[in-house]
């Protein structure tokens, strides 16, 4: 089940990959590349978009794991079957406590 919400996932952001660079491409556009800084304003917005949608899949997929995320519903729907709220835990966050990443760490992401 997991696994399936994670194909959907990259089958979505492949997806938007496709549609923005067609976009990009077309001479169709909401806004017309003509207009000097507007024009190319949506085509920047929608690469944003895409890349940001890719980045946050692609986090979701590492976090959960490929069953995790399906866990995850499954116990928020168990949780409201017998009533009770889901509250998500928020951990208590120091800023003292991080220690900045070294290239390799930043690699290995």
């Amino acid at each position: 089940m997991g696994d399936h919400h994670n194909k959907r996932l990259v089958g979505i952001s492949a997806m938007l990959w496709l549609f923005q660079a067609i976009y990009t491409a077309s001479p169709i556009d909401l806004i017309p590349d003509l207009i000097p800084v507007l024009g190319l304003m949506d085509d920047g917005a929608g690469w944003v978009i895409t890349i940001l949608f890719t980045i946050w899949a692609v986090r979701a997929m590492r976090k959960h794991g490929p069953a995790g995320i399906a866990k995850a519903r499954d116990t928020i729907v168990d949780l409201e079957r017998r009533g009770e709220r889901y509250t998500p835990a928020r951990p208590a966050v120091n800023p003292t406590d991080y220690e900045p990443m070294d290239a390799d760490e930043i690699l290995a992401l």
